[in-house]
């Protein structure tokens, strides 16, 4: 067990609720994501260009995305344990982000079976290291200003996601592909050195019903009682009713770069292989830039009003654009409405289900809590990338957007139905 038997000094819950929200922690994180998403948006945006380039099937593009997000997930999941047990947080967050570095690699594939196996490895990098991000947000911060911390975070790594496909989509017809993929090790490591330089791990030390010592910060003694017994984690009600909802909608939560792939097939024939390359990558940074303004905004609304109207509005808002992509024809004007559409969902999903998570836990199994959460996600995400691939690879693209349509349905009818209303407390 990696444990600090060095008793840390407490961190009392007066002296959380007076800290500011706006941090080194938060800031370190923030900039982290700034870099480390333009580097990684900035692959995501060329890939399905790439891959049509090589010959590569549709399945691929869904392989490429479901097989590194499984590996991601599995590698939350061990994550979200170190967040709660470790003494070295930091080397492990380090760690992370060294290792999504990897994806330059991109640059020197001729076969796209290689590009599993780069992606995969890089992204369990990423895994690894979120859980471990959002725990110590989480210790930084006010539990009525989680939101906005998460909220200002995702909108400047969104920023970088906004930069990156621009970055790609002016100097894709002078460089190609594969220079551009080798240069995004620079912002990978710029990530790297925010991280090490602003971020601080503020935790106390105390036992917990499993006989573990472990690292937490604003913990009333009295939630582990019945939380946790006999060495076994007993999840709260409306955690599991959560988890269940969130990996049946990541099922049919299409990952963007199919999007991408639609401009691409469809508008090659007008427009020639780099410009639809390129009106892609614009559009997916149209995207980007419409979910960092959500996020923010969602933010704010999930501190106010609780997490679960911002949800049910995501899911609604994600299922609007599938159906859009499966029955609406691919031209300029339809397909900008329906990225905005998505870019919509992806704002207000990210910030309200990490949120929720965070409310409904008890902090010292919340990192666990974060972990299994983005596991089984990820699990739903690979199988969205084999329904919708598969499909279009045998078929035509309008038959995975409706049958990923009518998966996020469902999920929306059970996230009304069955999810409770949770709201924040001051801490």
């Amino acid at each position: 067990m990696d444990n600090d038997k060095r008793p840390k000094e407490p961190i009392l819950n007066e002296e959380i609720s007076k800290r500011p929200w706006w941090n080194r922690t938060v800031m370190g994180f923030s900039l982290a994501s700034l870099f480390s998403d333009l580097g990684h948006e900035w692959v995501t945006s060329l890939t399905p260009g790439f891959l049509t380039m090589i010959g590569a099937p549709p399945i691929a593009l869904g392989l490429v995305e479901g097989v590194s997000g499984v590996g991601q997930s599995l590698a939350g999941l061990w994550g979200g344990r170190k967040a709660d047990t470790a003494s070295h947080r930091m080397l492990y967050l380090a760690v992370g982000y060294l290792a999504t570095i990897l994806k330059a690699l991109y640059g020197l594939v001729w076969f796209w079976p290689w590009l599993i196996l780069i992606r995969t490895v890089a992204w369990i990098g990423r895994g690894m290291r979120g859980p471990l991000r959002d725990t110590l947000i989480a210790e930084s911060v006010p539990a009525n200003a989680y939101g906005r911390a998460l909220g200002i975070r995702e909108s400047l790594d969104t920023v970088g996601g906004i930069a990156g496909p621009i970055l790609g989509a002016v100097l894709l017809a002078r460089v190609g592909y594969r220079s551009l993929f080798l240069w995004t090790a620079v912002p990978g490591f710029l990530a790297f050195f925010s991280v090490i330089a602003l971020v601080r791990d503020r935790r106390m030390q105390v036992s917990n019903p499993e006989g573990e010592t472990t690292t937490r910060t604003n913990v009333d003694a009295a939630e582990s009682t019945h939380t946790v017994t006999s060495g076994t984690i007993h999840y709260p009600s409306a955690f599991k009713r959560l988890l269940v909802v969130d990996t049946l909608f990541s099922v049919g939560n299409v990952v963007p770069s199919f999007f991408i792939l639609v401009v691409v097939q469809d508008l090659k024939p007008v427009l020639g292989a780099v410009h639809a390359s390129v009106l892609g990558i614009i559009l997916y940074a149209w995207y980007n830039l419409v979910y960092a303004l959500t996020t923010l905004v969602a933010g704010s609304l999930t501190d106010r009003s609780g997490p679960r109207p911002v949800l049910i509005s995501g899911f609604f808002a994600c299922l609007l654009s599938l159906v859009g992509f499966a029955f609406l024809p691919a031209t300029v004007v339809v397909d900008t409405i329906l990225f905005t559409l998505a870019g919509v969902a992806t704002g207000t999903l990210e910030s309200s289900q990490k949120t929720y998570v965070r409310l409904v836990l008890p902090q010292y199994i919340r990192g666990r809590g974060l972990g299994l959460h983005a596991s089984w996600i990820g699990f739903g995400t690979l199988a969205s990338g084999i329904l919708i691939g598969g499909l279009w690879t045998i078929g035509d693209q309008s038959w995975g957007f409706a049958a990923t349509a009518a998966v996020v349905l469902l999920a929306l009818i059970l996230l009304v139905t069955t999810v409770p209303t949770v709201r924040a407390k001051a801490d």
